[in-house]
């Protein structure tokens, strides 16, 4: 709007000018002819009226060039009037367009920076918590430093008094290792020492108990008419004492063997050992009807020479025990203990009374007289040796007349 009325303004400016000229020039041809009236008096009355004439004429012509030229004008000022008036329109228009889409920004800004003040507020929120995370967080690093700097210092302590205690134990494992060469001297000296004692009562204490019972047997033999009932009964139990005392011997010397005998370890199959020593318990007693109950499989790492040792006198007990039962079961299998194999004898003999269970396993321990069961009371100690020299252990079970049941590990 401004635009087009600063173009009408110069539009009416130029209508001025040219208006202004014509008039300008009216006069001037006016004056003109005037002058020439008054001054020019010996001119022919024609030619004064023809120089009016012209003057009008000329007049007539500068009006009409410039009513064409203002008319020319006023048309290009309509023209550009008319553009001027459509660029304002558009102008508007681009205006309305413009300040619609202001708004509609204006709009979108408000929420957008509402959106960014929840976002800042958040963020406020956010920078807070972690001051104040970061704030615990160096209360904890120093209390946990603290911590560590007494826990060092401990550390140190332990250290130190670990060190010391590895200095006194190396110390003690010197003099161990001195007194262990020291005690393997004195136990090599004590086994030579018990070798002699094995020798000279296997040769010094047998012959003369080779002689009490061969002159004892002679004279039940030779002199059998001569000797009353008494007699002859002294003398039989002269040659059961001997024979008794023979066994004890032979039991010490095995039981000192087995102490000192060296170890081969080896995959035993105690399924077929057990199944052998039964063999040998039924052949040895025919008139018997015992059952054996052996399972199949057991297999063990040991030595299996000591391994027989421990089977012949389990079985051994078991056949023993069972003898005054006409019908007698021996049982060998396998159980499991906290995931560990443990192996079983078990029979359904004469038993034993729990409350002298501790005393199975003692070197001439009986539970039971020499009148009941014949014996010397080393079988089951020897057992317990075997068994400990592999690093396993022994119990037993059991209930008078009801049996006993020996579990051992290895």
């Amino acid at each position: 709007m401004v635009g087009i009325s600063r173009q009408n303004t110069r539009a009416g400016r130029d209508l001025v000018k040219i208006i202004t000229l014509v008039v300008l020039a009216a006069v001037f041809s006016a004056l003109l002819n005037g002058f020439n009236y008054n001054y020019v008096t010996d001119l022919p009355a024609e030619y004064k009226k023809w120089k009016v004439h012209e003057a009008i004429r000329v007049l007539i012509l500068l009006v009409f060039l410039a009513s064409a030229f203002a008319i020319r004008r006023s048309g290009e000022l309509g023209r550009e009037i008319t553009e001027r008036r459509g660029a304002e329109d558009a102008l508007r228009r681009s205006y309305a367009n413009l300040e619609s889409r202001v708004k509609e920004r204006t709009a979108e800004l408000a929420v957008a920076n509402r959106a960014l003040q929840q976002e800042n507020a958040k963020r406020q929120q956010a920078e807070d918590a972690l001051q104040r995370a970061n704030a615990n967080l160096e209360s904890r690093v120093k209390e946990r430093t603290a911590e560590l700097a007494i826990a060092n210092q401990t550390l140190h302590q332990e250290i130190v008094e670990r060190t010391q205690a590895e200095e006194e134990i190396r110390q003690l494992n010197e003099e161990l290792e001195l007194r262990v060469v020291q005690r393997t001297t004195q136990l090599a000296a004590a086994n030579k020492e018990l070798e002699a004692f094995s020798y000279s009562v296997s040769h010094d204490l047998r012959a003369p108990l080779r002689s009490i019972d061969g002159f004892s047997q002679q004279l039940l033999k030779n002199s059998l008419d001569k000797l009353d009932a008494q007699s002859q009964h002294y003398l039989q139990r002269v040659r059961a004492s001997t024979q008794h005392m023979a066994q004890l011997i032979d039991d010490m010397l095995n039981l000192s063997r087995i102490t000192r005998s060296e170890m081969h370890h080896e995959k035993v199959d105690m399924s077929a050992l057990a199944s052998r020593i039964a063999a040998e318990i039924q052949e040895a007693q025919p008139a018997r009807q015992i059952a054996f109950v052996i399972a199949d499989g057991i297999s063990v790492q040991g030595d299996a020479h000591l391994l027989g040792v421990v089977l012949q006198n389990l079985f051994g007990n078991a056949a023993k025990y069972t003898s005054k039962h006409p019908g007698a079961r021996i049982e060998f299998g396998e159980t499991q203990q906290d995931g560990k194999p443990v192996y079983f004898v078990r029979d359904d003999g004469a038993g034993f009374d729990m409350a002298y269970v501790n005393k199975l396993f003692g070197a001439f321990q009986r539970l039971h007289t020499a009148d009941e069961f014949e014996g010397t009371g080393i079988g089951l100690a020897t057992v317990q040796r075997v068994i400990h020299r592999h690093g396993g252990r022994i119990w037993a079970e059991g209930a008078v007349e009801q049996g006993a049941t020996f579990y051992f590990t290895l």
